[in-house]
């Protein structure tokens, strides 16, 4: 079955051709930083065999923030939270290797 092998995607190399798409955690801090429950969510997906994880709505403006928990990243501060992320990415990666 082909969503078993190898795709690319505008460049970019997946493992397979699962796809999580965009859906609404609400596991944001209630400031709208990235948790550690939303690093793991994350991590626990790509642990599981998804290929490509496409991460639920953020807000990049405080006007557009739907929601206490909604991840957010219209200032630097946010940036921070959101490399918990990346940086359980490239761990995985190292892991995976």
């Amino acid at each position: 079955m082909k969503v078993f092998e190898q795709a690319i995607i505008g460049g970019i190399s997946l493992a397979n051709r699962f796809v999580r798409s965009a859906t609404w955690e609400g596991l944001a801090t209630s400031k709208g930083f990235c948790s550690p429950e939303l690093t793991q969510l994350m991590v626990s997906l790509a642990e599981g065999g998804v290929g490509l994880i496409i991460t639920g709505h953020a807000a990049v403006n405080s006007a557009g923030q739907a929601d206490q928990r909604q991840l957010c990243i219209w200032r630097d501060d946010f940036v921070a939270g959101g490399m918990s992320v990346e940086e359980a990415s490239v761990e995985l990666k190292r892991r995976s290797y």
